[in-house]
């Protein structure tokens, strides 16, 4: 049985890679104190068994007898953990702990990044903003949105859907203020506003970004040029006329490299923008599940709620954005890989933008590189520390976070002010004495990750011909003239 576990291992390791040891690195950030509380188990077990405190324990004699053929078995009783937790421990000991570490960091990055930057200090921004813009006209308060809307969206990570929900949110709250369009009015001006925004911002990213910068490697790198899936993506868009294909991938893709690549083949603006507008099946439910996020946090004289069912429809509105957002993602990777099958020879005639695959040539040996220098035997004891105290840092804020929320933040919500009671006019109150000590020991973290990855780099570069090729050393800001498919001349 244990060579068979052993075989569909080595089978998944080979299988998928990379993306097993992310996974890995998720597992050690979540199980991480259960582990050690395991293993102490393990060592009680161990000792009792040992010292032979208890009659009942269990004899390591006749263990050794029972099992006289594996001579593992008799040294088992100099351990002080039992054989199974041993062997377990042996068989984490052969992961590369660098790397894993380091995705569990990642991990943890990304969990304090939704659950305290995003889900809690959005909602502190967003109940200034709606504060500061209540006394504002419709007109100032719409500038202001679309500023920080085009600012955020040019941004690669920065995805539209949180967006759209702030336009929800703010325009209704100005409505009661002023009250002169009415919700239904408020509601369709936002709707209206976030479409617009939407197009604006495709419109941006395609001609000054990708037409204007394309000539730059940094840029057609960032995008991806030459990975497999946006190369099929090339061959859709370059596809005269508007098909379901075409139209899946502008809504159901990556917003930004999807705008970019369009402006780096010099496709015609108007035609991506009227195939974008379905997007509106996207945009619509998250602007009212803002909106009627608002609608729910009003209250009456009595303390009753002026929405009732506000509550509930926001709820619904962005679940069907969720499936809306997961149907328009699967449509695309479908029309995608029906394309690699169905027209494999021209995708593969994709011209290579050898700039790039020369630019990710250097790369890969600087990750080459990396990996040598980081494997977990040959780190210096100071090394293995700050990798391990960074990741018990992250696990410890990560724990605090999401078992104690109640005793790390004030309970704040968008209709809330911050000159009101809960902040009394200062933001920072916002932050209880054990969330202040859970984002101190994320920044710790940060700090050792990134003072790890610092030596790293520069362990890297003495291995890199000698020390000759520093490793943020890259022609990808040079510019060029790229040919793409697609692209006029």
């Amino acid at each position: 049985c244990n060579e068979q576990v052993r075989e569909y291992w080595e089978r998944t390791k080979t299988k998928y890679g990379s993306y097993l040891e992310a996974a890995q690195g998720l597992a050690v950030l979540v199980v991480a104190p259960l582990a050690l509380v395991y293993v102490g188990l393990s060592f009680v077990n161990q000792s009792v068994r040992r010292l032979r405190l208890l009659k009942c324990s269990k004899s390591f004699v006749n263990d050794c007898r029972d099992n006289q053929e594996d001579s593992q078995d008799k040294s088992e009783e100099n351990d002080w953990m039992t054989k199974v937790t041993r062997e377990q421990v042996t068989a984490f000991k052969s992961w590369d702990r660098s790397k894993i570490f380091t995705y569990a960091i990642y991990w943890g990055i990304a969990f304090m990044t939704w659950s305290v930057i995003v889900a809690k200090l959005v909602v502190l921004l967003l109940s200034w903003l709606v504060e500061k813009t209540s006394g504002m006209s419709l007109g100032a308060a719409t500038g202001i949105l679309i500023a920080v809307g085009l600012i955020l969206f040019l941004l690669p990570p920065v995805p539209g859907l949180p967006i759209y929900t702030t336009f929800g949110l703010v325009v209704v709250a100005i409505e009661e203020e002023t009250g002169r369009m009415g919700y239904a009015g408020a509601i369709a001006y936002a709707v209206a506003l976030s479409l617009a925004l939407k197009l604006g911002a495709c419109a941006l990213q395609q001609k000054v970004i990708g037409e204007l910068l394309a000539q730059f490697v940094s840029v057609r790198k960032l995008v991806g040029i030459n990975t497999a899936v946006i190369r099929t993506m090339r061959l859709v868009l370059a596809t005269p006329g508007m098909s379901m294909a075409k139209v899946c991938i502008l809504i159901g893709g990556p917003d930004w490299p999807t705008s970019v690549l369009c402006g780096i083949m010099g496709l015609d603006l108007m035609p991506i923008l009227l195939g974008t507008l379905p997007v509106i099946l996207l945009v619509l439910p998250m602007t009212l599940g803002g909106s009627f996020l608002y609608m729910a946090t009003l209250f009456d004289e009595d303390g009753n709620p002026r929405f009732p069912w506000a509550g509930a429809l926001s709820t619904t509105a962005f679940a069907l954005a969720t499936c809306t957002m997961v149907a328009c993602m699967l449509s695309a990777a479908h029309f995608i890989e029906k394309t690699v099958s169905s027209r494999a020879d021209e995708v593969n005639a994709v011209p290579v933008d050898e700039e790039v695959q020369e630019a990710d040539e250097k790369e890969q040996r600087k990750r080459d590189a990396y990996a040598r220098a980081t494997q977990w035997q040959d780190l210096p004891l100071l090394a293995k520390l700050t990798i391990t105290l960074s990741l018990a840092c992250m696990v410890a804020c990560c724990y605090m976070v999401m078992l104690f929320p109640h005793k790390c933040f004030v309970e704040y919500s968008v209709s809330d002010k911050i000159s009101g009671s809960k902040l009394n006019g200062d933001w920072k109150n916002f932050f209880l004495p054990l969330g202040r000590f859970s984002l101190l020991i994320f920044l710790l973290a940060c700090t050792l990750l990134g003072c790890f990855q610092t030596w790293a780099k520069h362990k890297a570069c003495s291995l890199l011909d000698g020390g000759r090729i520093h490793p943020n050393e890259a022609d990808v800001g040079t510019e060029t003239n790229p040919v793409i498919v697609g692209e006029t001349p």
